[in-house]
């Protein structure tokens, strides 16, 4: 009876596929494939984020030296630098390399060293020949600095909360190499909200890697590495690429079990972006121009992901235009059935990583960015940025 009525559902839908022509049919299995593939990213891979739990040495606080690279910011000297002297943290030190600024500048930084032992600053005389680069002015950061550990931020980000640096240092107790989030101040505006799902929706795809125990980038902004570790590899690589001390660098030191991610509301830095969406482009065109060294393993798991979305949209789209009567309502289900698990993961990931009042633009960003991506990468190639190679 069973295999009876078995074989007749299988001849139900082989007379079904069949009167909807193969074209079509066609189109079912994209929409059906990439709807799997989707799933998996979203419910398996990137909720791998808001699960992931690590134990750290809650007892130990190793020694910290924080880097960043100034150039005439009194901004920076006037408010970032009070909140990081006020971080709940006994031992670290603020290393400034001032990056060939002015003397007036100069003579404030080096007044403010002698009234607190924690900030110590090293020089870089301006030379005007030359403009020196950022990986050399980093490894001069680096040698002035007193402790073994190190966490590099920058000029325009500001720590969280007076926690930031007691996580991140903790991290070390786990791993060599340590991984936070940076995200972007909340500003007024929609495209201060596309700009921040741009850098969380990045941030989502290094840090399902390093929680996966394949790490393949930090970010500049918020990541740390033992200065030993730095040494042993005599340095930065690529010397010539002005970029690539926080992915292609990290390829090299990070491994599956020496890896430490710290994902914390309180852990994170925010930074102040200038500019629209014009300047951000440009800025992620620049900084992205290190992609096509990535490992193939890398580059494919973010191809599919972008390649998986932009198929299924196109897909369901033409099975609502063939306005059959089963398809568009399949097709429609479909779309829920996505966005019910997109949404949940990215609201735990928010929350994870302390980000607000961008959910609501997530169907837009999550529309238009694989073809924003397609774009980014086409700009690389055809006009590649300047400055990217001294």
């Amino acid at each position: 009876m069973y295999v009876k009525f078995a074989c007749s559902k299988l001849i139900e839908v082989k007379e079904f596929i069949e009167s909807l022509g193969w074209p079509v049919t066609i189109v079912v299995c994209c929409a059906l494939a990439s709807l799997l593939v989707q799933l998996w990213y979203y419910a398996v891979y990137y909720s791998r984020i808001p699960r992931y739990r690590q134990k750290i040495d809650k007892e130990s606080s190793p020694a910290v030296s924080i880097v960043v690279v100034l150039e005439d910011d009194m901004e920076y000297l006037d408010t970032v630098v009070p909140q990081i002297m006020a971080q709940e943290y006994e031992n670290f030190e603020l290393v400034v390399v001032d990056n060939g600024s002015a003397p007036e500048f100069a003579e404030t930084l080096k007044a403010m060293c002698s009234v607190n032992p924690k900030l110590r600053y090293t020089r870089i005389n301006p030379d005007p020949k030359y403009s020196y680069r950022r990986k050399f002015v980093l490894n001069v950061g680096i040698k002035a600095c007193s402790y073994p550990n190190i966490v590099f931020t920058e000029s325009d980000c500001r720590p969280s909360s007076p926690k930031w640096l007691g996580m991140m240092a903790k991290g070390f107790t786990r791993g060599e190499v340590v991984i936070g989030y940076c995200g972007i101040e909340r500003e007024k505006g929609f495209a201060d909200k596309m700009m921040r799902l741009g850098r969380l929706m990045m941030s989502v795809r290094y840090l399902s890697a390093a929680v996966s125990k394949n790490p393949y980038r930090g970010i500049s902004k918020n990541f740390g590495f033992p200065s030993k570790l730095y040494f042993n590899r005599k340095g930065y690589n690529y010397l010539k690429l002005n970029t690539g001390d926080d992915d292609l660098f990290v390829q090299e030191i990070a491994g599956k079990n020496n890896t430490s991610v710290i994902m914390n509301p309180r852990a994170s830095v925010r930074q102040k972006f200038y500019g629209g969406l014009v300047r951000w482009f440009a800025e992620r065109k620049y900084y992205s121009s290190t992609f096509k060294y990535y490992p193939f393993g890398v580059k494919t798991v973010i191809f599919t992901e972008l390649f998986s979305r932009a198929l299924f949209f196109a897909a369901v789209a033409t099975l609502i235009a063939v306005q059959h009567e089963y398809l568009w309502i399949a097709a429609v289900a479909a779309v829920l059935l996505r966005y019910l698990v997109v949404f949940r993961t990215t609201f735990l990931i928010c929350r994870r990583l302390g980000e607000k009042g961008i959910l609501k633009f997530h169907f837009i960003h999550d529309l238009v960015s694989p073809f924003y991506e397609f774009l980014l990468s086409l700009a690389r190639t055809l006009r590649p940025s300047k400055g990217i190679w001294s």
